[in-house]
C-alpha cells in the first residue's frame, strides 16, 4: 500500500507491510512478534538506509505493520523483503 505526500521538494510514499489476525495464523505471527529491542535495532538500521525517510513499527498479538516513508518505492520494497 503507498500514498504519495508532499514536501515542498520532493514527493515521498508510505509503505505499509504487515500481517495480522485476519491474514495470518497465530503460527505465522508468533514467528513475526518481536521484542522492543529488536524493533529498535530493525529501526535503527532501516533508518540508515538513505531510502528510508522514516519508520515506524507497531508489533501487538494480534498483528505486525511496518510503516516506511520513502521517496523510492521500488528500492525500498526490495531493501525490506530481502
Amino acid at each position: 500500500n503507498e500514498q504519495p505526500f508532499r514536501n515542498k521538494d520532493r514527493t515521498f510514499n508510505t509503505l505499509v507491510v504487515g500481517l495480522n489476525h485476519q491474514t495470518a495464523l497465530v503460527e505465522v505471527r508468533e514467528k513475526f512478534s518481536m521484542t522492543d529491542e529488536v524493533m529498535e535495532r530493525i529501526s535503527k538500521d532501516m533508518r540508515r538506509s538513505p531510502l528510508v525517510q522514516e519508520i515506524a513499527i507497531l508489533n501487538t498479538c494480534n498483528r505486525l505493520e511496518i510503516y516506511i516513508i520513502s521517496d523510492k518505492v521500488d528500492e525500498t520494497v526490495d531493501v525490506i523483503t530481502n
